[in-house]
């Protein structure tokens, strides 16, 4: 089983991205992993940057 690393938007608050930092380097270091697609391909809805775009799913 692979577990997926968790990207998201830089757009969040800095603490949400440490968190999310942490627990990538948990995945990291005790599981087989899947890397996440290059950054700059990886893009949010402006209005909520919890949330891919359609075209970022697909990439996914």
């Amino acid at each position: 089983m692979f577990i997926p690393l968790i990207q998201y938007s830089h757009h969040l608050p800095s603490a949400v991205q440490h968190r999310l930092d942490q627990l990538n380097n948990m995945i990291k270091n005790g599981y087989r992993f899947l890397s996440g697609i290059e950054e700059n391909l990886f893009v949010v809805n402006r209005k909520d940057p919890v949330h891919w775009t359609g075209a970022t799913g697909s990439r996914i």
